[in-house]
C-alpha cells in the first residue's frame, strides 16, 4: 500500500514541479523572479513546455528509485 501511495506522490510532485519549471523557463527575464533569472530561456512553444514537464516527471521517478 505504501509503494502505491509513493508512486502517486512522486508523480504529483514531478508534475507540479515540471509545470512550475516550464512556466519559469518560458518567461522572459523581466517577468521572472530574481532567483530564477539565470535559468535559460526556452521557446514558449507548447511542445517544449510539455517536454519540460515530462522530463521533470521522469527525473522525479528516477530519483524515487534511489
Amino acid at each position: 500500500m505504501v509503494g502505491k501511495l509513493w508512486v502517486v506522490v512522486v508523480l504529483l510532485g514531478g508534475l507540479v514541479s515540471g509545470v512550475v519549471l516550464s512556466d519559469l523557463a518560458t518567461l522572459p527575464d523581466q517577468g521572472r523572479p530574481y532567483f530564477f533569472r539565470g535559468v535559460p530561456y526556452f521557446n514558449p512553444d507548447p511542445t517544449i513546455r510539455l517536454h519540460v514537464v515530462l522530463t521533470t516527471v521522469e527525473v522525479a521517478l528516477l530519483l524515487s528509485l534511489v
